[in-house]
C-alpha cells in the first residue's frame, strides 16, 4: 500500500476498525484542545470527540485515513481523516451535532462550501475531502503533516483513480501552510471576526485572533 511504510522514526498505517480507537485518542489529546477553533466551544474533550467520532466512523471504512506512529515506542505521532465526497451528497451529517458551537462551525464549512460551488466549477461529481489532520506536540515543525499530505495523495492516485482533486476546508494556519508547500491553492477564506450568531448578532468566536480565518484549499491529484 502506497501510504504504509516509513519515514523517518515513523511508521504510517492505515486506519481500521481495530487500531481506529488509538487514532481517535491521539485526536482527544491534541487535536480537541489544541485546534483554535475547538478549544473555544467550552465543552469536555469526551463531548467533543464523541460527536466527531460518530462522523469518523463513517469516515474510516473508505480506506483513505491513517496515523503515524514512532517506530521506537508505537505512539501515535500523527493522524489524518480523509473522506471521498459527491456532487449533490447529502451533507446533513456535518451539521447533525448536538452542541450549538459544534452545529455553528460545521455551518462556516458548509458557507465556504457553498461560497465555492466546487464540483460545478471543475466539472466533476466526485472529489476527496482532507477532514482533519493532527499531530502529537513534540512532533511539530518537523514536516510530518506535510509528510501526511503527500502521502494522501499519492494514495488517492494509487486507489481512486476516478477522483481528480481534493479540497480541504481548514482554521489551522499550521494546515495552510503544510498545503502551500505541495502546491494548493486558495479559494475562498471566511475571517471568524466577521462571523456573528444568527439569533442575537454577537461575534460568533469572539476569543480568537482577529487575523485567524477559516480557508478552502484545493488542488488536483
Amino acid at each position: 500500500m502506497v501510504v504504509e511504510g516509513e519515514w523517518k522514526n515513523f511508521v504510517f498505517t492505515l486506519l481500521n476498525e481495530s487500531n481506529k480507537a488509538k487514532a481517535y485518542e491521539h485526536l482527544k489529546q491534541y487535536f480537541y484542545e489544541d485546534e483554535l477553533v475547538c478549544s473555544q466551544f467550552g465543552r469536555s474533550t469526551e463531548e467533543c470527540a464523541g460527536e466527531f467520532e460518530r462522523f469518523y466512523d463513517a469516515v474510516v471504512p473508505q480506506n483513505l485515513s491513517f496515523m503515524a506512529a514512532e517506530k521506537d515506542t508505537g505512539e501515535v505521532a500523527g493522524v489524518i481523516m480523509i473522506a471521498l465526497r459527491y456532487k449533490d451528497q447529502d451533507v446533513s451529517s456535518l451539521t447533525n451535532f448536538q452542541s450549538p458551537q459544534l452545529k455553528n462551525l460545521a455551518n462556516v464549512v458548509l458557507k465556504l462550501e457553498e461560497e465555492v460551488n466546487f464540483p460545478d466549477r471543475f466539472g466533476i461529481t466526485e472529489f476527496a475531502s482532507f477532514l482533519t489532520a493532527s499531530t502529537n506536540r513534540k512532533h511539530r515543525e518537523m514536516g510530518l503533516m506535510t509528510e501526511m499530505f503527500r502521502r494522501s495523495l499519492e494514495l488517492l492516485k494509487a486507489t481512486k483513480t476516478n477522483i481528480k482533486y481534493v479540497k480541504s476546508v481548514h482554521t489551522s494556519p499550521w494546515t495552510t501552510k503544510a498545503l502551500g508547500n505541495l502546491g494548493f491553492k486558495e479559494l475562498a477564506r471566511i475571517r471568524f471576526k466577521d462571523l456573528q450568531v444568527e439569533d442575537n448578532g454577537e461575534q460568533l468566536f469572539p476569543n480568537l485572533p482577529d487575523a485567524l480565518y477559516a480557508n478552502f484549499m484545493y488542488r488536483e491529484v
